[in-house]
């Protein structure tokens, strides 16, 4: 294991994302609502949390495109089978994640880890535009995506220790994915951003002395 701490970066939240996570959920929903109307799936004129995440994976699950004239249609793009799906850093089955190395990489590349938002209390790690996975390959950069353990499991810092763990898993088993221990970056919204900050302002937690990588 290495010892030494990784170059970190977030993706901070604006402060209008800020302002409304301090308002009341009925709230944060009516907002949705009114941003999003398409959202309300069963027409009913009230939003709910599960309509919310169904339209979020609705939305994930696509993108929207223009065609030459600037009429917007629908197009699915397809997700990159992962170099390695679902690889766990914990008993948990929260504690996992996916890893898309850079195709014949010649020699150890930089690694980006998103790490998905959701207030603690949801997400999941499909939870990115597949698009970017090309992008970072192209810019000779590996991407991941990790899962934790939510709050209906433990309190915080779960959450963070959680990732924490898994970057120290990526960290250890480097040499297997021809990843550059010491160039890895982590980003996300809400929750996401802010686990970022935490591991990017902490010193490392790995034990090397420790047989348990």
């Amino acid at each position: 294991m290495y010892f030494v701490r990784p170059l970190m970066f977030a993706m901070l939240v604006s402060s209008t994302a800020l302002a409304q996570d301090s308002e009341n959920p009925d709230a944060r929903l009516s907002t949705f609502l009114k941003r999003f109307p398409s959202s309300d799936l069963n027409k009913d004129g009230t939003l709910t949390r599960d309509e919310v995440r169904r339209f979020n994976q609705n939305r994930r699950a696509s993108n929207e495109t223009s065609n030459q004239n600037g009429n917007s249609r629908v197009q699915k793009r397809e997700r990159p089978k992962p170099t390695a799906a679902d690889v766990a850093y914990g008993d948990h089955p929260k504690q996992r994640f996916d890893i898309w190395a850079v195709p014949d990489a010649k020699s150890p590349t930089p690694l980006v880890i998103f790490i998905h938002g959701g207030g603690f209390r949801g997400g999941d790690k499909a939870a990115f535009d597949p698009a970017i996975i090309d992008f970072y390959h192209k810019n000779g950069i590996a991407f991941a995506s990790m899962n934790y353990r939510l709050s209906d499991v433990g309190p915080y810092p779960i959450m963070m220790n959680d990732c924490a763990r898994g970057l120290q898993t990526i960290r250890h088993r480097a040499e297997q994915w021809m990843i550059d221990g010491k160039k890895i970056g982590c980003y996300g919204g809400s929750a996401g951003a802010g686990i970022s900050l935490w591991l990017a302002f902490h010193d490392d937690l790995a034990k090397p002395n420790d047989g348990d990588g």
